[in-house]
């Protein structure tokens, strides 16, 4: 039985493997997404070449994790593998292959084409010269990726289409790549992968170890996900886990919660602090502070300081400013909030509306439209507080916290009880907190990860001179 496995997009193969999954790919999957059970008839041949009553004593069982593409693109972006990036990515590798190949081309234009005895390679080489300088981009390769797939109707299909002497040659090029579909380079087939997820976004990621399974390489009780996570490089496991900080227990256990319910695919890529457990102070101050001690201790997790968009918190913030971070340390606000832009504020000259962002968004006013209005269906408004002179403005605070909570609280309780009921509920500032918390390294991840690629392209280079 062979020893391999393989990755693919709906009925396009990505790339295969010998021995065992590679394990920067294996780590994006759940063991709650593996799928495994008796061979389909229509699979049989496929798998054994043989009718199922010829097979003595053998394993007859699949072995496969599967996601959604959608699932796998917002894993990779949370990694920094965003669409951006892979598309830079892709822009090296295809220099890359460019360069190599007119130094093919230059060595076999040292001899005549009789000399050589490969005219045929010789002319492939000029073809592919001329694709990846005048057609192969990343939309066009994400093109190709849906016309070849809309050419499909299965698997056998996808393989037959490399002897298609009809196709263009932008997709003839693709369909013959080895690996990754004609992606250029020898890249992290990360970036490949998010742009094939970004293409083919409908259809499901399979990584099927099905021969390694057959051939008893693998067994149905490893853990296989766990495993590969053990592989990975030091980088890439811190890279897999956020330590979120916030100002107190109360936006802990909310976020924790709603970025469970709103965000499940990435969810455990982050851990909260236990204030309760740890009986750590809240507050603006004690969560800089806290701050602080991380940089000062050199921790080498990742680290993200969540501060309120308020007053206390612009104060501390700027209080940090002096401190040169380490990259794996970010500290920052709650974005701000279109809702606070008009909000009733109440003070000395009675209601008003003012743009409170930056002066009194705590998390209470991310919950939810539906919790922030009274029985009149009016916002609960802002009640101002202290002058704090360091930044020359007041904090304020929604009045009646605890009923926004309680509310909160309940709302939690029917979702996470019926997940339908989500869309009947106004969730878009924790839309946005989420949306802050997933691409806060970010920048990081894409110079760290494109530099990476640029100097295995420069490493490359010297080894062949």
């Amino acid at each position: 039985m062979s020893s391999w496995c393989d990755l693919r997009v709906g009925k396009l193969g990505f790339d295969s493997w010998s021995d065992e999954p590679l394990a920067i790919l294996m780590s994006l999957y759940t063991e709650s997404e593996r799928r495994s059970g008796p061979i389909p008839p229509e699979r049989w041949k496929e798998f054994f070449r043989v009718e199922p009553d010829q097979l003595e004593d053998e394993r007859s069982d699949f072995l496969e994790y599967v996601a959604p593409a959608k699932t796998i693109a917002e894993r990779l972006d949370f990694l920094g593998f965003t669409t951006e990036v892979s598309r830079r990515a892709f822009e090296i590798g295809r220099r890359e292959q460019l360069q190599n190949k007119k130094e093919t081309l230059a060595n076999l234009e040292r001899f005549t084409v009789s000399q050589s005895n490969h005219p045929e390679y010789l002319a492939l080489v000029m073809q592919e010269i001329s694709l990846l300088e005048n057609e192969l981009s990343p939309e066009a390769w994400i093109n190709g990726l849906r016309e070849i797939r809309d050419q499909c109707t299965s698997l056998v299909s996808a393989r037959e289409l490399r002897n298609d002497d009809q196709l263009p040659p932008l997709l003839r090029y693709m369909v013959q790549s080895p690996r990754e579909l004609g992606f250029p380079g020898y890249l992290d087939p990360r970036f490949a992968l998010r742009l094939m997820t970004e293409a083919l976004e409908t259809e499901d990621v399979v990584y099927d170890l099905s021969y390694l399974y057959l051939g008893e390489y693998i067994d149905l009780s490893d853990p296989i996900v766990e495993i590969a996570i053990s592989l990975l490089s030091h980088e890439d496991r811190i890279a897999r886990r956020v330590v979120v900080l916030t100002e107190g227990s109360t936006d802990t256990w909310a976020l924790q919660r709603s970025i469970k319910l709103l965000a499940p695919d990435i969810a455990d890529f982050f851990s909260f602090m236990d204030f309760e457990g740890a009986r750590i102070e809240g507050g603006a101050s004690a969560l800089a502070s806290i701050v602080k001690a991380f940089v000062a201790t050199g921790i080498e997790n990742r680290v993200l300081a969540l501060f309120d968009n308020d007053t206390a918190g612009l104060a501390a913030l700027r209080r940090l400013a002096s401190i040169k971070f380490p990259t794996n340390i970010v500290a920052l606000q709650y974005p701000p909030f279109w809702l606070a832009r008009d909000y009733p504020t109440l003070g000395p000259n009675g209601l008003t509306s003012l743009d409170v962002n930056g002066m009194a968004c705590s998390l209470e006013l991310y919950l939810g439209m539906d919790v922030l209005k009274d029985e009149d269906s009016n916002l609960l408004p802002i009640h101002w507080r202290a002058f704090d002179s360091s930044v020359g403005q007041y904090q304020g605070e929604i009045t009646d916290k605890k009923l926004v909570l309680e509310r909160f609280s309940k709302k939690l309780d029917v979702c996470e009880q019926d997940q339908s009921r989500i869309a009947d509920y106004d969730w878009s500032g924790l839309k946005l907190i989420i949306h802050a918390m997933k691409t806060a390294f970010h920048d990081v991840d894409a110079q760290t990860l494109l530099d990476r690629e640029y100097q295995d392209v420069e490493e490359n280079d010297s080894y062949e001179e």
